[in-house]
């Protein structure tokens, strides 16, 4: 909690404290692998403390930045080691939720045909990452930044953070008004709208109460982004390992039709959530 008369500098020190607590939580969990969410907690509190690391950044010392660096490397490779058993995780939900948007008769074709080659896929990826989960990797090392007293400027000093990363992401959106959206343009505005959105989020103590429903818009928006991403990782998963049962005589003929319609019905979803967010995109930054 932030109290009256707090430095910018001391709220962001406390919110990256706070974050870099919470991470290690999620380790038991992510170990045991019976409920995806963890590994889903850990890149989003990863996410959300590199931004609030890059905001720390721009008020500490020349001489603190090296310390800083380092810790938010550290995040960076773990959320990144995260990346595939969190598409996986996807991919499966694909495979066996009855909210995927596969009817349920091409799922449980598929399923015989994709579950075991993606299970032992996790089986594999969660071996790599399980070294990393090693709570002193991530204790807190920043004990030694200095403070800087509450000033008048932290207010201006937020808004000016804050709307440097909204110029940002409106250099995304632009890129992708001016052609068709491809998905890539998309993930990449996704990715700036999330930077945008959790930088106002730490950052609302010292912003004006309009912030409240710009971050509900880009919520919304990112999420949108983010179920294309989703549509788009799966159909490369599921011809990934289409082609790898092929090579290990795993799949049948038949069973090879099946995961080509699915993906066939991934993309015409993806492609309907494209024409749909089109029109939404232009103002998701007003």
């Amino acid at each position: 909690m932030t109290t009256a008369g707090s430095s910018l500098f001391h709220h962001l020190w406390l919110q990256s404290r706070n974050l870099a607590r919470r991470i290690p939580l999620h380790f038991p969990g992510a170990r045991l692998a019976k409920d995806p969410e963890h590994i889903h907690q850990i890149r989003v509190s990863s996410r959300r403390l590199r931004v609030a690391l890059a905001l720390l950044d721009d008020l500490a010392s020349q001489s603190d930045r090296p310390l800083l660096a380092r810790y938010a490397n550290a995040v960076r490779h773990l959320a990144k080691s995260l990346g595939l058993p969190r598409e996986l995780d996807i991919a499966l939900w694909f495979l066996s939720d009855s909210d995927s948007p596969l009817p349920s008769d091409m799922r449980s074709l598929c399923r015989p045909a994709l579950f075991c080659i993606l299970r032992s896929w996790m089986r594999a990826e969660r071996g790599r990452f399980r070294r990393l989960l090693v709570p002193r990797q991530f204790d807190w090392p920043l004990h030694r930044l200095r403070d800087r007293p509450a000033r008048r400027r932290d207010t201006i000093s937020a808004l000016r953070m804050v709307n440097r990363r909204l110029r940002q992401a409106e250099k995304r959106r632009r890129r992708v008004l001016l052609n068709v959206p491809s998905v890539r343009r998309l993930h990449d505005l996704r990715i700036a709208l999330k930077k945008t959105r959790y930088a106002a989020e730490l950052l609302l103590p010292f912003l004006n109460r309009t912030w409240n429903r710009r971050i509900k818009r880009l919520k919304s928006i990112q999420a949108r982004l983010g179920r294309i991403h989703d549509d788009d990782v799966t159909v490369k998963l599921f011809r990934r390992a289409c082609r790898r049962g092929r090579r290990e005589r795993a799949i049948s003929a038949r069973q090879r039709g099946a995961v080509s319609a699915a993906c066939r019905k991934i993309k015409a979803d993806l492609i309907e959530q494209k024409e749909k967010l089109s029109h939404d995109i232009q103002d998701a930054l007003s």
